[in-house]
C-alpha cells in the first residue's frame, strides 16, 4: 500500500491489526496462572510471564504463518522471511530475558537448582539455545543466498517448529511440576496479604531517592523508548540531517521522570498513602507529557524509518495511517481530549476503579497506561507539532486549556473538602502505621492535585501563546513575500476600492472636491 493511499486502511488492514492486538491482550489472564503468581514478588512474575507469552506467540505463530503462506508468497518469500527474522530476534531476546526474571523469582537457594522443577527448566533452556542456533543459521545461510534452494527454508522451518513444539511441551510440563517451596520472610503483613507487595519502611524525605523497586514492564519500556529515539537520531545524523538537541533532552528527561515515578519512591509509597499516589498520578498525567510532546517523536520516526516500495505496510506506513485516521482526529480534538482528561479523574477516583488499581497489579498497569496516554493526548492537542489532524487556532486552544484546568481545580478542591474516605476498604485494611489520619492524607492529596497542575498549566499557556505569536509572524512574512512578488497587488486593489467609494460619494453628493487619501502599507497591515 502506498503512502498516499492510507485512507484505505479503514478496511481489512485495520481489522487484521485489531485482531492481532486483541489476541495479544487475551494472553494477559494467563500471566496470573504461573507458579510465581502466588509467591512474594508475584507482580513481577506476572509481568515476566505475560512478556514471555507475547514473545513465544509472535515467534512461533509467525513461523507457522510463513509455512502456511509459503506457496502463495512466491517471489516475496525472501523479503518476508528477512523481516520475520528481525521480529524473531526481538522475540528471542524477550523470551530469554522474561524467562530469567521468572526463574530467578523461583530460586530460593542454590540447592533448588537440582530439584525436579529446575531439571525441566534446564531442558527448556537447552531447547531455547537450539532455537537460537536455528535463527543464526537462518540469517547466515538461507537469507544470504536469497532462499535459492527450493525446499531449504521449508526443511529448516519444519525442524525449528518441531523443536518449538518440544519446548512448548517442556513449558507445559514445567507448569505442572511443583516448584521449590519458597520461604517467606514477610510475616504478618496485611498489605502483602492484600496486594503481594511488602509494606515499605516509614516515609521520610530522604527515601525519595533511596527507595527503588524495578517494575519489569515500565522500567524496560522507558529504556527501549530512549534507545529507539537515539537510534533514529543517529540515522538522521549519518545521512547529514540535523535534529535539535533540545528535543532529545526533553525526550530523555520525560522518560527518566516516567521511570522514576513508576520504579522509585512515588511508585512504592503510592500503594500505601493517598498523597504519594496523587504525586505519581499527577506526574504521569501532566509533567511527563509536557516533556515528551515537544520532543516530536512522530516527526523523528517518519524521517528515520524507511519507506517501503513494495506496497506492504511497514512501521512508517502504519504510523502515518494512525496519525491521519478518524480516530486521531477525534482524540486530537482539544475539546474531546480535555473532556477525557477531566472525566477520567472523576470516573477513576469516585468509583471502585481506584481500589482495583491499588489492590491489583493489572489495575495498576491499566491506570498508568491510561492516564499517561490521556495526558499525552491532552498536551498534544494543545501544543503538539507532530503530523496529525488539523490544529485549532491558538485562541480557541487557550480557551480549552483554561476551561479544562478550571475543571481540574474543581476536582482538587472537591477532594480537599471531602468528608468521606475514597477506597476505604483498601486503606483501612493495610493500616499503614505512619498515616494516623486517612482523611487528612486524602485532603492533602487534593491539595497536591490542585498545586501540581499550576506550573504545567502556566507552561502550557505560555507555549500556546508563543505558538500564537509565531503564527502571526509567519502570516506577516508570508504577506510581505507575496507583496514583493506581485508588486503589492492587494494594497493597490484596496486603494482602487477606496477610490471607487470616493467617486460614488462624489456622484451622490455632487461635491467635486471630495478626495480620499490612498492607504499605505502600514494602514493595510493595521487593518489586517
Amino acid at each position: 500500500l502506498q503512502a498516499d493511499d492510507l485512507g484505505d486502511l479503514t478496511s481489512g488492514y485495520w481489522w487484521v491489526l485489531w485482531a492481532k492486538v486483541a489476541a495479544l491482550v487475551a494472553l494477559a489472564p494467563l500471566g496470573f496462572a504461573g507458579h510465581a503468581s502466588g509467591t512474594e514478588g508475584h507482580h513481577q512474575a506476572m509481568t515476566g510471564m505475560f512478556l514471555h507469552l507475547v514473545g513465544v506467540t509472535l515467534w512461533v505463530g509467525g513461523l507457522l504463518a510463513l509455512l502456511v503462506l509459503r506457496p502463495v508468497l512466491g517471489r516475496a518469500l525472501p523479503v518476508t522471511v528477512s523481516r520475520y527474522s528481525t521480529v524473531a530476534l526481538g522475540c528471542y531476546v524477550l523470551v530469554a530475558l522474561s524467562g530469567v526474571v521468572v526463574a530467578v523469582l523461583q530460586a530460593d537457594d542454590l540447592g533448588d537448582l537440582t530439584s525436579g522443577y529446575w531439571w525441566v527448566l534446564w531442558a527448556k533452556v537447552a531447547a531455547l539455545v537450539v532455537l537460537g542456533g536455528f535463527g543464526w543459521w537462518h540469517r547466515r545461510q538461507l537469507l544470504a543466498d536469497g532462499l535459492a534452494r527450493r525446499w531449504g527454508f521449508a526443511r529448516l522451518a519444519l525442524t525449528e517448529v518441531a523443536v518449538m513444539a518440544a519446548t512448548v511441551g517442556l513449558a507445559v510440563a514445567l507448569s505442572r511440576t511443583p516448584p521449590p517451596a519458597l520461604e517467606s520472610t514477610v510475616g504478618d503483613d496485611p498489605m502483602f496479604d492484600l496486594t503481594g507487595y511488602r509494606t515499605p519502611p516509614p516515609f521520610q524525605p530522604s527515601r525519595l531517592l533511596t527507595q527503588w523497586e524495578v517494575e519489569w514492564l515500565f522500567g524496560p519500556l522507558a529504556v527501549v523508548a530512549v534507545a529507539t529515539y537515539l537510534v533514529w537520531q543517529h540515522r538522521l545524523r549519518q545521512r547529514g540531517d540535523r535534529w535539535p538537541v533540545g528535543r532529545t533532552v526533553c525526550w530523555v528527561l520525560g522518560w527518566a521522570v516516567f521511570g522514576y515515578v513508576t520504579n522509585g519512591a512515588p511508585g512504592i509509597y503510592g500503594r500505601t498513602t493517598f498523597s504519594m499516589h496523587m504525586v505519581q498520578h499527577m506526574t504521569l498525567m501532566m509533567i511527563v507529557p509536557l516533556l515528551l510532546v515537544p520532543a516530536m517523536p512522530v516527526t523523528l520516526a517518519l524521517r528515520a524509518l524507511p519507506r517501503r516500495r513494495d506496497r506492504t505496510l511497514g512501521p512508517r506506513e502504519l504510523l502515518l495511517a494512525v496519525v491521519h485516521s478518524r480516530w486521531a482526529r477525534v482524540i486530537g480534538n482539544p475539546v474531546v481530549a480535555g473532556l477525557v482528561f477531566f472525566a477520567s479523574l472523576v470516573a477513576f477516583y469516585w468509583t471502585d476503579l481506584f481500589g482495583w488499581a491499588l489492590a491489583s497489579h493489572l489495575g495498576h498497569v491499566v491506570m498508568v497506561v491510561h492516564f499517561s496516554l490521556t495526558g499525552y493526548a491532552f498536551v498534544w492537542s494543545l501544543v503538539g507539532r507532530d503530523p496529525g489532524p488539523p490544529r485549532w487556532p491558538a485562541p480557541l486552544r487557550l480557551c480549552v486549556l483554561l476551561g479544562t484546568i478550571a475543571a481540574h481545580a474543581f476536582f482538587g478542591l472537591a477532594m480537599m473538602q471531602g468528608t468521606w474516605l475514597l477506597a476505604p476498604g483498601y486503606f483501612k485494611t493495610i493500616a499503614v502505621p505512619w498515616v494516623p489520619d486517612l482523611l487528612a492524607d486524602q485532603q492533602l492529596a487534593g491539595s497536591i492535585a490542585w498545586g501540581v497542575g499550576e506550573l504545567p498549566t502556566m507552561v502550557l499557556a505560555l507555549l500556546v501563546t508563543l505558538d500564537w505569536l509565531r503564527t502571526d509572524t509567519r502570516e506577516a512574512r508570508r504577506y510581505d513575500r507575496r507583496a514583493e512578488r506581485d508588486d503589492d497587488a492587494e494594497l493597490a486593489a484596496y486603494n482602487a476600492h477606496l477610490q471607487r467609494l470616493a467617486q460614488g460619494r462624489q456622484s451622490a453628493t455632487g461635491d467635486p472636491g471630495g478626495r480620499v487619501e490612498p492607504a499605505d502599507r502600514s494602514d493595510s497591515e493595521e487593518e489586517r
